[in-house]
């Protein structure tokens, strides 16, 4: 079992109670000594809570670097902070927390409220309010896509998707197209929450960018059959997860500019991400065009937090 110990208990200094009573039953239980950033009420407010959150992904890479078969804390608030530091769902109209049981879950087992749960009617802004608060919700989330998305070559852009990605993409349409039907909300639902990632999966995507606007169609025929095979990989160390793309998207003679690609990562792959200062790039092996770039540290820890890592 890996056991994380909140600040406060430490600095009760009067040992690891509960600790010691798991070990009468025989578990091997292994100390994680890291704060949660939950402090209080300090993590629930509004303009704390994003910081708060890479205090709390620091404590979660450091309990899944223990190979146990549990993980644990003793204080429920700290758990629950480590619970949303990889499932947290926070909106632009204030402070929003994913429901959460006792931080006490098997590994490897899929969580009761993952954070990719389809977006409904009722997690969208209506109009009028997504119109006031758009500026800072459009700020927010270009900078979020900066963490998200990778440059692979000059032709290739990779944007991995989350649940606020997908807000913002439902948003910016039912706003341009000033949607107010129910059924066509829904529409719009339907059509984006294909592009989550499901259980255990990473999804992005993939923008085959040309530029030159005399040579668009030349340009994309040379890169038929880039969604057939292990033409995109991710690499981590020695292992590699392949994407699997969407299909629909190409035809014999015609390919489109924007494809979806999912990833399914091994356990092997997300050791090996989840150790701080992994090497991980993402490479392209396709017959015209082959490129490698590698991930920057934020990229990564947004995919540990997709996984709930």
């Amino acid at each position: 079992m890996a056991y994380q110990v909140p600040c406060h208990l430490r600095d009760q200094n009067i040992g690891f109670k509960s600790k010691d009573l798991m070990e009468l039953t025989g578990a091997k239980v292994d100390v994680i000594e890291r704060c949660s950033g939950h402090d209080g009420t300090w993590s629930a407010k509004t303009e704390y809570f994003n910081l708060s959150m890479g205090i709390a992904r620091k404590a979660v890479r450091e309990v899944m670097s223990i190979p146990a078969d549990l993980v644990a804390s003793d204080c429920p608030l700290a758990g629950l902070q480590l619970d949303q530091a990889g499932a947290a769902a926070y909106a632009v109209a204030g402070a929003r927390f994913i429901p959460s049981k006792l931080f006490v879950t098997p590994k490897g087992c899929p969580n009761e409220s993952p954070e990719m749960t389809p977006l409904a009617k009722g997690d969208l802004l209506p109009y009028e309010v997504y119109e006031r608060s758009r500026d800072s919700f459009r700020k927010r989330i270009i900078e979020l896509k900066q963490r998200r998305r990778l440059s692979v070559g000059d032709k290739v852009t990779l944007v991995f998707e989350n649940r606020d990605t997908i807000q913002f993409q439902i948003q910016e349409m039912i706003r341009a197209e000033r949607i107010v039907d129910p059924d066509k909300v829904q529409g719009e639902l339907d059509v984006y929450n294909a592009l989550l990632p499901g259980d255990g999966e990473l999804s992005a995507t993939l923008f085959i960018e040309i530029t030159d606007s005399d040579q668009i169609e030349r340009d994309l025929d040379a890169f038929q059959g880039i969604d057939r095979g292990q033409t995109v990989a991710m690499l981590a160390g020695s292992s590699a997860v392949y994407g699997q793309f969407e299909s629909g998207h190409s035809k014999e003679d015609k390919i489109s500019a924007v494809h979806c690609v999912r990833f399914c990562p091994s356990p092997e792959w997300i050791r090996e991400v989840a150790q701080e200062g992994a090497a991980v790039s993402i490479r392209i092996d396709h017959s015209a065009y082959q490129r490698e770039a590698k991930v920057s540290d934020e990229m990564r820890q947004e995919w540990l937090a997709d996984l709930r890592l």
